[in-house]
């Protein structure tokens, strides 16, 4: 316990407990002056003791507050003469009063209600160490301060490139992914700032607060670099994913340019087949072109399929499989293409053979671009295809040329 100050009820009531308790055992128990001053003694330390207790010095205090309480009105009550409602009033504020002041009197004896000693604060030692303190205090405040705006600056700088490279993005590629990841961010930062911004306002007018609200001001600011690290994360897979897309956009875009070149030469030829057609007026033309056109016909459809797939698709690994399925069935198409051409144009070598037997015009070129038996083999069978009697077009002067020219040239790689 601090020294306490003045005249103290709790003491008085030691004091008065003591003198009584022993005052009754030497008056009324025949006991000896001596040993009653002891138990006096020893009943004022009980009280003292127990009204330490949490809930018993409680309730002591209480009682003994509303007996100081009685007493005061009944001091009131001899100098005053009170009737009817006013007797009440003053009886309640008296008890209330005790009570007060019964436990005023207690925290002032344990040293939580201090009294303050106006001649040393007076004193100009006391004002100069204060003062010194003051001083000292403002100056750790001010640094202290200082360094939380540099660090809350830094964020700052960090949260704005972040913002305007994001914002970039969303302007380029406007992937509502990253806008609703950039729209929570900066609520979320928003909502922190606000708080940091209250406490800095603060510290603005009195620099002294500062250390008393420096737990809260980094922990906002903590939160905040704790946000800004999440999306920045947020970033780097988004990066991740941008080089991915990329790549699937070169893709696509690569083989929707060669399909699309592709349906170009194709379209030129088909109008030179038309052409020929009108001029020979021989259905062996119309036979090679329907054949084409019935077989690459489920290609160019399973062709449009996969690109589209690939478009709708959001994953990366299935994307680039079935890209190069795509690639697959475009060179299947150039392929075949290519050989539409090839009878084409073996079919317009056999015409002016027939038309003109003189001519220096091989019938070699009829298997022109085959390097292998297999291929040699393989554009003889199309050629008899095409005059043979079940096409309703039967020449078998031309089968005869065909065999006998491919007689000739397998002997190459035979």
């Amino acid at each position: 316990m601090k020294e306490a100050e003045g005249c103290n009820l709790i003491v008085l009531d030691c004091l008065i407990c003591g003198i009584a308790v022993g005052f009754s055992f030497h008056k009324y128990l025949n006991i000896s002056l001596s040993l009653s001053i002891v138990l006096g003694i020893v009943a004022g330390i009980i009280l003292c003791v127990l009204m330490a207790l949490p809930v018993v010095g409680f309730i002591l205090q209480c009682i003994l507050g509303i007996v100081w309480g009685l007493l005061i009105y009944a001091i009131i009550s001899s100098f005053i003469e009170l009737t009817g409602m006013s007797n009440i009033i003053i009886a309640i504020i008296s008890v209330i009063f005790g009570v007060l002041l019964h436990f005023a009197s207690y925290y002032q004896l344990n040293g939580e209600l201090e009294i303050p000693d106006i001649g040393k604060r007076n004193s100009k030692a006391y004002k100069g160490n204060v003062q010194v303190n003051n001083l000292q205090t403002i100056e750790n405040s001010r640094l202290g301060y200082q360094q939380f705006i540099k660090e809350y600056s830094k964020y700052y700088e960090t949260k704005n490139t972040l913002k305007l490279y994001v914002q970039k993005e969303i302007e380029t590629y406007r992937d509502y992914d990253l806008i609703n990841e950039l729209k929570s961010y900066l609520n979320t930062c928003n909502k922190y700032e606000v708080e940091i911004d209250k406490y800095i306002n603060v510290c603005n007018k009195e620099i002294q607060c500062f250390y008393p609200l420096k737990h809260n001001l980094d922990k906002y600011l903590n939160l905040l670099y704790e946000e800004t690290v999440k999306f920045n994360e947020i970033i780097n897979n988004y990066l991740i994913k941008k080089d991915e897309r990329n790549r699937i956009y070169s893709i696509i875009s690569d083989l929707k340019n060669n399909y699309n070149l592709f349906c170009e030469e194709e379209k030129t030829f088909y109008k030179l087949v038309d052409e020929l057609y009108e001029k020979y007026q021989d259905k062996n033309i119309d036979v090679i072109r329907k054949e084409y056109y019935n077989d690459t016909l489920i290609d160019k459809f399973s062709f449009l399929n996969t690109v589209q797939f690939i478009d709708n698709s959001n994953n990366y690994n299935d994307k680039v499989k079935t890209a190069e399925d795509a690639y697959q069935t475009l060179n299947k198409l150039y392929y075949k293409f290519a050989e539409f051409k090839g009878k084409i144009k073996a079919y317009l070598l056999m015409i002016a053979n027939i038309s003109n037997p003189e001519s220096n015009i091989g019938f070699e070129t009829l298997f022109s671009g085959c390097d292998s038996l297999r291929s040699l083999t393989k554009r003889r069978n199309e050629l008899i295809k095409i005059y043979h009697p079940d096409n309703g077009n039967s020449d078998d002067r031309m089968i005869k040329i065909i065999n006998d020219e491919y007689e000739r040239l397998k002997g190459k790689y035979n």
